[in-house]
């Protein structure tokens, strides 16, 4: 309540711990003498009675002289700490009890080490559905191919700030011919996405990834596509719909 900052931080060798809450966030920070540098961490904040949901947006390292030295956005921003009033709860059981009634806040999809036992992992095992684009294809060759959204929904998949390299990428087989579809430019086939994310991107319920072409005349009247692969970040895929007729 006094702004008092209790734990590891008191071990280190620091001059100082402040915050200040600003358009709805919290900002946190701590002066490094010895590295003549301030550490901020930016994130959002809801509180609910004795509990503090904290969600980290981004943190950055600024020296002395006020040059920002880096920028370090979170890769799991829908997963949030909760914080509790020291004496508030009589044990972990009535806590968890607390933590589990709560109505999380829009920021926290998922909560750390969460007593009800879900975790960020469970979104893995959602799906997808695609389906015919509701354009015609053509001999063009921007034509809108068809959209892929999240059919059973675990909370939502997060991938990192790029969108580009570590974003979705799905590959298109069609008459033996098989094509990329990913955020570059230069590919064939290109997603875009109905989401707007100011510092990451999430992949939600209800948001639509469409697959265009880019340059490449894929399909020019009906098509039989088969995904053979949907890749969410660079190691990790999905299951869904695996073949699919676009006209």
């Amino acid at each position: 309540m006094d702004g008092t900052k209790t734990g590891h931080l008191n071990s280190l060798a620091v001059s100082g711990y402040c915050w200040t809450i600003e358009n709805s966030m919290l900002v946190e920070g701590v002066h490094y003498p010895q590295w003549e540098s301030n550490h901020f961490i930016v994130s959002n904040y809801h509180i609910d009675g004795d509990l503090l949901f904290l969600g980290m947006i981004y943190s950055e390292w600024i020296d002395d002289s006020g040059v920002v030295v880096d920028t370090d956005y979170d890769d799991k921003p829908t997963e949030c700490d909760v914080y509790f009033t020291e004496g508030a709860f009589a044990d972990d059981q009535t806590l968890h009890a607390a933590i589990n009634s709560t109505a999380k806040p829009e920021f926290c999809t998922w909560v750390w080490a969460d007593p009800s036992g879900a975790s960020p992992t469970d979104a893995w095992n959602a799906t997808y559905l695609a389906l015919d684009h509701s354009d015609a294809v053509s001999t063009s060759t921007d034509d809108n191919l068809m959209t892929i959204e999240l059919d059973e929904f675990y909370g939502e998949i997060d991938w990192y700030v790029s969108e580009g390299y570590f974003g979705f990428w799905v590959e298109l087989t069609i008459a033996g011919q098989t094509h990329q579809c990913d955020t570059y430019s230069s590919s064939d086939c290109m997603i875009s996405f109905s989401g707007v994310d100011e510092y990451y991107a999430v992949w939600e319920d209800g948001e639509i990834a469409t697959l265009s072409e880019n340059g490449v005349d894929i399909c020019s009247v009906t098509c039989d596509i088969e995904i053979t692969r949907f890749g969410v970040r660079e190691e990790d895929t999905l299951a869904g719909t695996e073949t699919i007729t676009i006209q």
